[in-house]
This record gives C-alpha cells, structure tokens and sequence, in this order.
C-alpha cells in the first residue's frame, strides 16, 4: 500500500466519524422536536377531551333546567286552574248571598234602598224574597215584558221600573266592561243569569262564559 492509499483511507475514516456524529446530533434534534411536537398534540388532545367534557356538563345541565322549567310551567298552569276555580267559586258564593235580592217590591221578607252616584235619581231598593222560586218567577216575567210605575201604583204614571238581579260589585264591573268589549267588536249578546256572565256573537253563535276579566279577550 502506498502512502497516497494510507492517506486517502485515513481522510475516509475521518470523514465517516465526523458525518456519524452529524448525523447522531440531527437524530436528536429530530427526536427533540418529535418529543416536543407530540407534547403539543398532547396538550391540544387534552384540551379537546376537556372541552368535550365541559360540552357534556352543559349540554346536561341544560337539559336539567329545561326539564325544571317545564316543571314550572306545568305548575303554572295547574295554579292557575286552580285560581280560576276559586275565583268562580268566590264569585259564586258572592252572587249565593244575594241570589233573593232584587230591585223591585214584591213578596218579600226585607227591603231597604241604597245610595245612587247620580244626583235626583231614585234611589233603588234591594229586596230580598221569601223564596229564590218567587225571585227566578219575578225575574222572568220581566223578561217578557216591561213593568211600568202605573202597573205597581195606579196614582203613578210613565217610569219604567228596571228589575236586575243584585250582584257583587266586582261582577257588576266585569259585566259593565263586558258590555263595552262587546260594543266595541259588534257583539250582540251580553248577559247574566243566576249570578253567572256570559256573551254571544250572533244568534246562532256559541255562548261564553265570562268568570274574570282575562276572559273579555274572547270577545274579538
């Protein structure tokens, strides 16, 4: 072997040392940034999972609360079915007290008159019956036909006697607005009968019952 092959394998050997160890460095440079990259996705994996967690807690919460407000409007609606009811049955018990009570003389038990708001207007007379068969017979022959002040008293003439039954003022009111939302919307009908209110449209119309004032809005 010549000295020339003696250098050129010693320069050989020289050069594969130093690209061995390059190469051994870029191997851990490689496996830094691998070890790095797959922290990062790591991290970005655990916020996703943490993320999906949090999703599921709201996405059941939410659920929780539409399922309590359900609840609530369920008992909502329940109060104020009862409500109404006892509103009704108030009102019923009201109207119980006073269905022997109308304004007219008659066979009676006790009267008495009441103040008016108008000035120089008579004042009305409450009269309560022996019975509520003489109050109903009373009430409709009215409805057949008028009674004037020469039928009660023969020295009287002209005046007509209005004869209604006495109700709580609170149901005077809702009929007095009855008639009022029925004027305004073309209905013909507005009436009680036995401490209860009801409208018709039209003859033919079907009948609703007006127990609070909630119930005006029917009438359109």
């Amino acid at each position: 072997m010549t000295a020339a092959d003696k250098y050129m394998g010693s320069a050989s050997n020289e050069v594969s040392a130093d690209n061995i160890l390059e190469l051994k460095q870029l191997v851990m440079e490689m496996k830094e940034e691998l070890t790095q990259s797959l922290k990062g996705q790591q991290f970005v994996s655990d916020q996703y999972d943490d993320m999906k967690r949090q999703i599921a807690e709201l996405v059941l919460e939410t659920r929780s609360l539409n399922e309590q407000v359900s609840d609530l409007l369920n008992q909502c609606a329940e109060k104020d079915k009862v409500i109404l009811m006892q509103e009704e049955r108030i009102q019923h018990l009201e109207n119980h007290s006073r269905n022997r009570n109308i304004v007219l003389t008659a066979d009676i038990e006790a009267a008495h008159r009441i103040p008016t708001q108008k000035q120089g207007m008579p004042k009305p007379i409450v009269v309560e019956f022996t019975s509520r068969k003489t109050r109903d017979l009373i009430l409709t022959k009215k409805r057949r036909k008028d009674i004037f002040n020469s039928d009660v008293v023969e020295s009287r003439e002209g005046g007509k006697i209005f004869i209604f039954e006495h109700f709580s003022p609170k149901l005077m009111s809702l009929k007095y607005k009855g008639k009022q939302v029925a004027r305004l919307h073309n209905w013909k009908y507005v009436w009680d009968k036995k401490g209860k209110l009801y409208a018709r449209k039209v003859d033919n119309s079907p009948v609703i019952k007006i127990v609070v004032e909630e119930h005006l809005k029917l009438i359109k």
